[in-house]
């Protein structure tokens, strides 16, 4: 059983040209089909947390760059619930670990499918405009992250250690729709980061 609470809408505030498709990702977010595939373990979030499956990514989902107790503190009083009962910082870093990212990658897939499905969307003579962006990223200095991207020396005597990510997204210009973005190794070349991109249109 997972708990529902008001149930939030995902961006409730938009527009009604996306209504819908913000409709059908809530959804989602609560079938069940949805959470077994997407939690790391059988036995993460089975358990009443205050941070059940669905409130974890709604949350992430709304999460702004501010500091994370205030925005759950927010987040959790705009749900109706009692402020002794709000969930702690170190409550949410225990949730995302349980968390699979390609939950992410799959509900971001189903809104461009949807959008595309249901809107009458901006094209040019017949065509969409897509753009491809990239950049790369500095990484915090963890283990886990040298073991994943590895660790590549900088600075003028190369004595400088950092790891280094590429990440690069697919846009759709003309209505402003993130089709794909990627994450990988700063070896990794742009233009293997743009064919991936295509496979997964």
């Amino acid at each position: 059983m997972y708990r529902k609470k008001k149930s939030p809408v995902i961006g409730a505030s938009h527009s009604k040209v996306t209504c819908k498709v913000l409709e059908n990702l809530t959804t989602q977010i609560y079938e069940e089909n949805f959470i077994d595939r997407n939690r790391l373990s059988v036995k993460s979030f089975t358990r009443d947390r205050a941070f059940n499956f669905s409130d974890l990514i709604i949350f992430l989902l709304q999460k702004d760059n501010g500091c994370n107790q205030k925005e759950i503190n927010s987040y959790f009083d705009s749900i109706g619930i009692s402020p002794a009962l709000f969930p702690s910082s170190s409550a949410l870093c225990q949730a995302r670990s349980k968390l699979s990212p390609d939950a992410f990658i799959e509900l971001n897939r189903k809104s461009a499918k949807d959008f595309y499905s249901d809107s009458t969307y901006r094209k040019w003579k017949d065509y969409r405009i897509l753009a491809l962006d990239g950049s790369t990223l500095q990484l915090p200095k963890h283990s886990t992250i040298e073991d994943e991207f590895g660790v590549h020396m900088f600075g003028p005597k190369a004595d400088s250690p950092k790891s280094l990510a590429r990440i690069s997204y697919l846009y759709d210009v003309l209505n402003g729709l993130v089709l794909d973005s990627r994450i990988d190794s700063f070896s990794t070349s742009e233009t293997d980061m743009a064919w991936e991109h295509i496979l997964n249109m």
